[in-house]
């Protein structure tokens, strides 16, 4: 464990460390896939696959090439380990300060020094502790993991359904269900660029699983228990396709 600003976090080392030793976890798996690397950004996806190969977690990591002396040579080293510890971690291995990894916070620390000494400082927020900032915490990384370039998008997205104004005003059960639909609509999201080929044949192929199911609504407006229902199709159906 290493302390980072009062708070205990566990390195992805330790982690991999438990899952290869822990004996509820024998002969699973640790998957990694790149989703994207251009223009020095990098994007990986880590899950977690029991002995029937049935996706238990999974977790995403976002890095810049340039953003820290070590991201010079090894950023998509650092992405895929942070995906790694994410994916654990949603598996309930050292989360006790957060889903966050020693090494994840370590290098937001790191970004944050060099944002500080880039820009004009700001005037400090009053600060949150506990579960509900964890929650915070754990909403602002999936965001910046999957949808970097939509930061705004999302954030008036999940505000504008609750009616608040800023996440402050949100209650811990509200951020919560905010985090289990984003988390779950980039889990589908994710699959489903992983199946088809272009968008036509996504949105077709989709409708047909929703009607099956009997869930009249397109893929946006789908809530948490439909994104569920989806999710366990799109499985199969990947499974399928690579002949798991």
């Amino acid at each position: 464990m290493i302390e980072i600003k009062g708070k205990k976090y566990m390195e992805v080392s330790e982690r991999v460390k438990i899952f290869r030793s822990d004996k509820k976890f024998e002969g699973w798996q640790i998957n990694t896939m790149m989703h994207k690397n251009e223009d020095g950004i990098c994007i990986f996806e880590a899950r977690i696959i029991n002995t029937d190969n049935i996706i238990i977690s999974n977790g995403y990591a976002y890095e810049k090439e340039n953003s820290t002396f070590i991201n010079k040579t090894s950023y998509i080293e650092n992405c895929e380990t942070s995906a790694i510890g994410r994916a654990l971690g949603f598996l309930g291995i050292g989360i006790d300060a957060g889903i966050a990894s020693a090494d994840e916070v370590q290098n937001a620390v790191i970004n944050q020094k060099s944002t500080e000494k880039a820009e004009p400082k700001k005037q400090p927020v009053k600060k949150q502790t506990g579960k509900r900032q964890n929650i915070l915490n754990d909403i602002g990384e999936l965001i910046k993991n999957y949808a970097p370039d939509k930061k705004e998008q999302w954030a008036k997205y999940i505000l504008d359904k609750v009616k608040k104004n800023s996440f402050q005003e949100m209650t811990e059960k509200e951020l919560s269900l905010a985090y289990e639909f984003l988390f779950l609509y980039f889990k589908a999201d994710t699959l489903i660029q992983s199946i088809y080929e272009n968008p036509d044949l996504a949105e077709q192929g989709i409708n047909q699983i929703l009607q099956g199911r009997g869930i009249k609504k397109d893929f946006h407006s789908l809530k948490s228990a439909e994104l569920k229902i989806l999710i366990a199709d799109l499985d199969d159906l990947y499974k399928s396709q690579k002949g798991v």
